[in-house]
């Protein structure tokens, strides 16, 4: 009986992880997609805001000026509903995976979310300084859900993870298989 108990618990557990693991893998996807999407449009708004500061010295160029700050806005708010969308599926992925892949997601949001303080339309910076940063995160992060999801993992890890639990499923009654 207590046989019985303990296989139903690790067959629980089994599910449970596999579970998980479904769930993380298209979070992680979402994540990245979205952090390429806001890297993008705060590419695109540093751009324009330089632009118009370039620009905004000469007063031939008034009338441009408002179509580039429009521009400029308009990146911004795309960054910034991306960011929110990013900041979602963080949030999501902090209730299923562990702590080193949480931990390296809300690094990237938190490197999002300082792009998205610095750029702002009223803000004074024109720079966007995240990107390498914003880079070395996505792969880090790309790396540890590959680890976490057991993606990637050489072949004879998981052949001798099998037999083992096989031997291990194995009572003393049943004969080995050579």
């Amino acid at each position: 009986m207590i046989n019985v108990a303990i296989s139903y618990r690790l067959s629980s557990q089994g599910h449970l992880e596999e579970w998980r693991r479904e769930q993380e893998r298209p979070i992680v996807a979402r994540i990245l997609t979205l952090s390429r999407d806001a890297t993008k449009a705060w590419m695109d708004t540093a751009s324009a805001k330089e632009e118009w500061t370039n620009r905004y010295q000469s007063p031939e160029f008034e009338a441009e000026n408002d179509a580039l700050w429009s521009k400029m806005a308009e990146h911004w708010a795309t960054g910034d509903e991306v960011h929110r969308a990013m900041r979602f599926e963080t949030e999501q992925l902090d209730l299923l995976a562990g702590p080193r892949l949480q931990k390296v997601a809300r690094d990237l949001t938190n490197n999002h979310d300082s792009a998205r303080i610095n750029l702002r339309p009223a803000g004074p910076n024109n720079q966007f300084n995240h990107y390498f940063e914003i880079e070395n995160l996505e792969r880090m992060l790309r790396e540890i859900a590959r680890d976490d999801l057991g993606i990637g993992r050489p072949m004879w890890r998981s052949v001798s993870r099998l037999v083992r639990r096989r031997t291990d499923r194995r009572s003393p009654a049943t004969p080995a298989l050579h």
